[in-house]
């Protein structure tokens, strides 16, 4: 791996796949700045351009951090379908191109869109726990006012609440 300066950083570059190592600050700074995007998207590999070498490579082989030598996990990047190989504690690794579309995405908009995802998400979720919340209070009313009716709570209270939930939905 070689040292390589993109816009104002460092990254490790393999000449051999085209790969880049970029760690995670530098990585935020790349998807919070628009001129950082500028110089990733400016950026060409001086990898050898044996595309046979991506070619063997298993797609979604597990690889060592090269900082700590853990297995880094594989983590979508902001729903785009680009899977990165990723160290919590340090940074991630880009095969050839990645970061290029990553940047791509970002200019796109596609990180205000899955911020726009989540939260849509998240508000859906909400409205079903508030209304699992409003049919439980429900029953439990209605099993108060009518001693003589015993339910198995935990079973039919279960079942009760996802198919009402499912009914408002």
């Amino acid at each position: 791996m070689a040292l390589i300066a993109v816009g104002r950083h460092l990254l490790n570059t393999c000449s051999r796949c085209g790969g880049l190592w970029v760690d995670k600050t530098a990585f935020q700074s790349i998807c919070t700045r628009q001129e950082e995007q500028e110089a990733v998207l400016g950026f060409q590999s001086e990898a050898s351009g044996k595309s046979a070498v991506q070619e063997n490579k298993p797609k979604r082989a597990y690889i060592p951090c090269p900082k700590c030598g853990k297995l880094m996990n594989h983590k979508n990047f902001s729903g785009s379908g680009i899977v990165l190989d990723w160290c919590r504690d340090h940074g991630s690794w880009f095969d050839r191109n990645e970061l290029q579309q990553i940047v791509r995405f970002i200019g796109d908009g596609g990180l205000r869109k899955a911020r726009e995802r989540e939260k849509t998400e998240l508000k859906e979720q909400e409205d079903r726990l508030r209304m699992q919340e409003f049919t439980m209070a429900s029953l439990e009313r209605h099993l108060d006012s009518n001693p003589g009716r015993k339910l198995d709570y935990c079973v039919t209270g279960d079942a009760l609440v996802d198919f009402l939930s499912k009914m408002f939905q």
